[in-house]
């Protein structure tokens, strides 16, 4: 069976080769519809577009209010999508990226130190720098996205780095001093320096992100936030923080050696 077009008229051609004519029993009607049919997951999608003048997030806002205020049957769904989505896709895996970075941290100090209270008190810098990163991003308006996300992904690997070294300063003069106050005093005055060098090389590498010299760099501009303020509290507070743990630890362990 062939279907075939005389004049204006579909018809059916038989095996005999004459026209059946679809007019004689199917009725025809003509009435708009789209141009396109979309189906995701054998379900039937209308896709609405639009272009945005302002900012992603304040736009993004706008929307989700006016999905929840608008009413419609059970069996229609209202979805935002198109950036929003892609977003919050690539903001999940950054979120992920970061436990991530935190596990393989912890492996990696657990294997060099050979102990896990170690692994762990110097990953406690981490936590410190979110003491400054919040209320900067706060104050300048920004939000967490992925720049900022990025942001405190390079910060763990640095603030670490400064309680490792730290660490072996610390063991370094235990062992030449004999006394664990000595030795901190000591420790401390030592790797001061060399911190507070290469953290500021760092903040001052990021101070054009932040200041937005240049088209775009909005976007990276959480990015420096984070890790200016991040480093900043992080190493002021971790120079205390950090001494009076490794303190605590090494007296401990002499109590327990005593007893």
């Amino acid at each position: 069976i062939r279907l075939s077009l005389v004049g204006s008229e579909m018809c059916i051609r038989d095996r005999n080769g004459e026209n059946v004519y679809l007019e004689q029993f199917v009725h025809f009607s003509k009435k708009e519809t789209e141009s396109d049919i979309f189906r995701i997951g054998n379900q039937r999608v209308n896709k609405i577009s639009i272009g945005i003048d302002e900012n992603i997030r304040d736009t993004k806002s706008k929307i989700e209010i006016a999905i929840a205020n608008f009413k419609t049957p059970n069996e229609i769904k209202i979805k935002a999508s198109g950036e929003k989505e892609k977003l919050n896709e690539s903001l999940r895996d950054v979120v992920l990226s970061f436990f991530l970075a935190l596990l393989l941290i912890f492996m990696l100090l657990s294997g060099q130190f050979e102990s896990y209270l170690t692994s762990l008190v110097m990953l406690v810098t981490i936590p410190l720098i979110f003491i400054g990163t919040f209320p900067a991003l706060l104050v300048s308006g920004k939000s967490l996205n992925i720049s900022s996300f990025m942001g405190f992904i390079l910060l763990m690997g640095v603030v670490v780095d400064n309680a490792s070294l730290y660490f072996e300063y610390f063991h370094l003069f235990l062992k030449e001093l004999k006394d664990p106050m000595k030795a901190l005093f000591k420790a401390t005055s030592t790797v001061l320096r060399p911190i507070l060098m290469n953290n500021a090389t760092t903040i001052l590498g990021m101070l054009p992100i932040i200041l937005a010299f240049s088209k775009g760099s909005e976007f990276q501009a959480p990015l420096g936030i984070v890790v200016v303020f991040g480093l900043l509290t992080s190493v002021l507070l971790s120079l205390f923080v950090i001494p009076i743990l490794f303190y605590t630890i090494e007296i401990n362990k002499r109590k327990k050696n005593v007893l």
